[in-house]
């Protein structure tokens, strides 16, 4: 069998990630391509204020807002699941 070359395969997973950011519910908004060198606070500006709260609260505290009700597990993956996405169109756009 014969082997693909890096590039194709570096393709294909780039596709692949595209296209799994492109399913995220709401959509990801894009990110700024006059990004400044400290990309840190973009979360901030880019994802609702509850989403930054979870991803940015301890996990102990996650946990106990969990078990009270305060948060539904639905809430805090999609929360994540969107910082993380975001996060893969920062490091694409900056590095590829």
């Amino acid at each position: 069998m014969a082997r693909k070359p890096w590039q194709e395969v570096a393709k294909i997973a780039q596709q692949a990630r595209d296209r799994s950011i492109a399913q995220v519910q709401p959509p990801v908004p894009d990110v700024p391509l006059d990004l400044p060198l400290n990309v840190s606070d973009i979360p901030r500006q880019l994802l609702t204020p509850a989403e930054v709260e979870i991803t940015e609260t301890a996990p102990e505290i996650l946990a106990q807002s969990l078990a009270s009700g305060k948060l539904t597990s639905v809430e805090v993956v999609n929360a994540f699941l969107r910082r993380a996405a975001l996060a893969q169109k920062l490091v694409s756009l900056t590095c590829c």
